[in-house]
């Protein structure tokens, strides 16, 4: 019946992206309301009697008549609740409103926001979104006998890892007032909510992926966006270089991430404090200065084409 997604559009009405075409009708999966290109249909076509608002009331699905939660189609689409109203056949997508009612969704989404706030995300229009996304998949995710704090955590590490986002589990725990002995416990719980809620497998985090977010927060509205562009693509260009030669040993990613961007900063005008790198990064300038330091040897003794 859906065809396929449209990128290109939001809903005008939660703007959320998830579009899809049906019969020359575009409609938002999240809150199933049908669009027409960027002109909302009129509320006409969606055909509701006396019987069936009467119907509806009774279910206590939505608040007004003519809300978008429910609407005519041909139904003939999976997961969802077909509902025959004689003359039409009604589509009731409950998996996806349970996010905006569910105590537990709504519990989850305010403590993640409560750690957006902590570390400056809310500005981040696509990290807010994701935590919707995330939810909606791990709305059915079975909770009983199992701690909420566990759960908020470990859906935050999966949102921030799958964004290519650093971030250290420890911290978040901490944040969530979860015990170092239990951090093995948060990652079995978000391992076994990616292969119960069929989420998409996880990537390692690579060198770059540290370099091109940490950069931003160093750099801190002091360089240009021009410039800082320019010198984020240099800073993963070493880091690459930096990982195919040196293989990351001897310091963990952070400290070489620190002294890669401590490097190309420097080197391109901009030079930092070796104690305000550190400290952004949260490693010891030791561990910076000794990364600098291999990514120079690697430079002198491989010689790799620079940009």
């Amino acid at each position: 019946m859906f065809d396929k997604d449209f990128e290109d559009i939001d809903c005008s009405e939660c703007d959320h992206p998830d579009l899809v075409r049906d019969n020359g009708a575009l409609i938002c999966r999240y809150c199933g309301m049908i669009l027409s290109e960027d002109r909302l249909v009129d509320q006409s076509r969606r055909m509701y009697t006396q019987e069936d608002i009467i119907i509806k009331q009774q279910n206590n699905l939505v608040d007004d008549k003519f809300s978008s939660r429910r609407t005519v189609f041909n139904a003939n689409y999976t997961n969802v609740n077909i509902i025959d109203m004689g003359k039409f056949k009604r589509m009731e997508r409950v998996d996806k409103w349970s996010i905006r009612t569910d105590s537990k969704a709504l519990e989850v989404k305010n403590k993640i926001l409560n750690y957006y706030d902590e570390r400056n995300f809310r500005d981040s229009k696509t990290l807010i979104k994701k935590i919707d996304y995330i939810l909606q998949k791990t709305i059915t995710y079975n909770l009983q006998g199992k701690n909420k704090d566990w759960f908020t955590a470990a859906v935050l590490i999966y949102i921030l890892r799958s964004s290519k986002i650093p971030c250290k589990i420890k911290d978040i725990c901490l944040f969530y007032n979860i015990g170092k002995n239990k951090l093995m416990k948060v990652m079995m719980m978000m391992n076994d909510i990616i292969e119960s809620c069929s989420l998409s497998k996880l990537d390692e985090l690579r060198l770059r992926d540290y370099v091109g977010w940490y950069i931003y927060k160093v750099a801190n509205g002091s360089i240009s966006d021009n410039d800082l562009s320019t010198i984020r693509t240099n800073a993963i260009y070493y880091a690459d270089i930096f990982e195919k030669y040196n293989n990351c040993k001897g310091n963990s990613t952070t400290c070489n991430a620190a002294g890669i961007i401590y490097f190309v900063l420097k080197k391109s005008g901009y030079s930092k404090k070796q104690n305000t790198v550190s400290t952004i990064l949260n490693v010891t300038e030791v561990s910076l200065r000794r990364a600098v330091n291999d990514l120079k040897e690697i430079l002198e003794s491989e010689k790799p084409e620079e940009e």
